[in-house]
């Protein structure tokens, strides 16, 4: 049932038509999103401070930024990267100083307390660290921060799904199920399977184009660094360098994009009209991107699509008294709800397709 259900993709023409346009232009819009640093002072100055962090070379560079003034063509790019080495050089120390912080927090705190737990918690994913290299990490800020290429995923379901629907229809393979001992069941568990496996494919193709599009059009020679590197991160609970974290965060995107997808499905169970259920996962579709960019509700399944948020600071919550990272318990919400729309999928009633 499950080859039938790739195989029945993969003649599909229209979606490696649909497939390769969505790509060059998820690609074209990478290339506008990225400032090249082509002027050969903006070159010239980076050259000079990239790599490891060395004090002598870090000296020498303050010294020409202390030495320039508003009419040295270099000032403008001298400031910039001197609050980017600037935060690099005295990562460690700053870091160090939160740490101190939340231990004096502990020692203040009551005994097991969540405020205890929680200080005890930022002391240990604080500690260790440090910045040993300096690279520019705009260009890894906006890879990870992309999300150009989720709304091309969510668009790639709305279209996918129904035409699943409408294939089984017009080839009769709902009746025929219909007919068949547990033939219901094993249709819609190769289809949940199959719907499974697709979102998770087009999850890491358009992320693995995005990794691709930054590549070649931008800079990121700062992939090996750690995610606090970026600036933005500076407060990050995890401990992975950049890379690392990029693909962690495909299988974060996953678990988001696969709600929306049973989601959808779901409706088409319910209505027999294309349109209806195009609409239906789109109003759904919105409504869960809208109720995360205008309120403040923390549990949407869009946050796991965009995920990068869920980890530029600690963020714990307190769980039976045990601080608990609102990652993990998104990642535990959304993956039970999935494993319970699966379910419904697979042992529901006959869907008004098949009627």
């Amino acid at each position: 049932m499950l080859k039938y259900e790739f195989r029945k993709f993969l003649t599909n023409k229209f979606f490696f038509f649909l497939l390769c346009v969505f790509t060059i232009i998820n690609l074209c819009y990478i290339k506008s999103q990225i400032i090249p640093e082509n002027s050969v002072q903006e070159l010239e100055v980076y050259s000079k401070i990239k790599g490891p962090i060395i004090n002598e070379k870090v000296s020498a560079f303050v010294k020409e930024v202390q030495q320039a003034d508003q009419t040295n063509p270099y000032y403008g790019i001298y400031l910039d990267d001197y609050d980017a080495l600037e935060y690099a050089y005295n990562y460690e120390e700053n870091i160090q100083q939160v740490i101190k912080k939340a231990e004096n927090n502990v020692e203040n705190a009551k005994l097991d307390s969540f405020e205890k737990k929680k200080n005890k918690q930022i002391t240990r994913y604080y500690s260790h660290r440090k910045l040993e290299a300096f690279y520019h990490m705009d260009d890894e800020k906006a890879l990870l921060e992309y999300d150009f290429s989720q709304g091309i995923i969510l668009i790639f379901l709305l279209l996918g799904v129904p035409y699943i629907r409408v294939y089984e229809r017009k080839g009769g393979m709902d009746r025929l199920s219909a007919t068949c001992s547990h033939g219901q069941w094993q249709v819609r568990g190769a289809k949940t399977a199959f719907l499974a496996v697709l979102t998770l494919i087009l999850s890491v193709f358009f992320s693995i184009t995005d990794l691709i599009g930054f590549a070649v059009f931008g800079d990121l020679d700062g992939l090996g660094q750690p995610l606090y590197a970026i600036s933005d991160f500076c407060f990050t609970p995890v401990h992975m360098k950049i890379i690392a974290f990029f693909f962690v965060s495909i299988l974060i995107r996953f678990v988001g994009n696969l709600v929306i997808a049973f989601l959808i499905y779901i409706c088409s169970a319910i209505f027999s009209n294309v349109l209806l259920i195009f609409i239906s996962g789109g109003l759904i579709t919105a409504a869960f991107v809208l109720i995360t960019v205008y309120t403040s509700f923390s549990f949407s399944p869009v946050l796991l699509i965009k995920n990068s948020v869920l980890f530029k600071e600690y963020s714990a919550v307190n769980i039976g008294g045990f601080p608990l990272l609102m990652i993990y318990i998104l990642l535990l919400l959304y993956t039970g709800i999935n494993i319970v729309m699966a379910f419904v999928i697979i042992k529901g009633k006959r869907d008004a397709v098949s009627r």
